[in-house]
């Protein structure tokens, strides 16, 4: 039996007497490790449960994991106000794929519990048929000014760059209106004049 085996046995064993075990075992993991425990904890609520003993921005990291099997129906499993402090903080496209794929009925409770613009976002693509564009498309996105120089625009980026899926494109925004001008490689940056 492997590591990752014997600490969901243990998290099997411990979950209801001793918490503090369980949160030591997991907080000498990297995330990737703790994805794999939980995809390797055969109950649901189990690993749901595990989802509330780590700390916020792990579980935002953990779930922001395509890796990990049964997310949606992990999140059904927490306490309300718990996931949808958890869906808040999750990539946007993550969140829409995570809510997308859950019932119904649970999707009507969460969402009204997520602050107003998770659940914008998550509204407007769910209004996008599976496997489409819209539906794969994501909604955040580094947006620069023209008026930005290359080191304005290299500051934005690292400011932004660990809430955002990918930085490798930005996309250079009339201010005013929101109208795309352009856009421009995150490698073309890194190679021009910051002036």
């Amino acid at each position: 039996m492997d590591d990752i085996e014997q600490i969901a046995a243990a998290i099997h064993r411990h979950r209801d007497e001793d918490h503090e075990k369980i949160r030591a075992m997991l907080a000498a993991l990297r995330v990737p490790d703790i994805v794999e425990v939980l995809n390797a904890v055969p109950s649901l609520e189990e690993a749901a449960e595990v989802l509330t003993l780590i700390p916020m921005a792990t579980a935002v990291a953990v779930c922001n994991r395509r890796k990990l099997r049964r997310r949606s129906e992990l999140i059904e499993q927490l306490p309300a106000e718990f996931a949808a402090k958890l869906l808040d903080q999750v990539a946007s496209d993550e969140r829409s794929r995570i809510v997308r794929k859950m019932c119904d009925h649970n999707r009507r409770l969460l969402l009204p519990l997520a602050s107003a613009s998770a659940r914008k976002e998550v509204e407007a693509q769910l209004k996008y048929p599976p496997h489409t564009a819209g539906e794969l498309m994501a909604t955040e996105f580094v947006r620069l000014a023209p008026t930005d120089s290359v080191g304005e625009a290299l500051k934005k980026i690292r400011d932004v760059a660990r809430n955002r899926e990918t930085i490798y494109a930005c996309y250079v925004v009339e201010q005013t209106t929101g109208k795309l001008l352009g856009a421009v490689s995150l490698r073309d940056l890194v190679v021009a004049d910051p002036a």
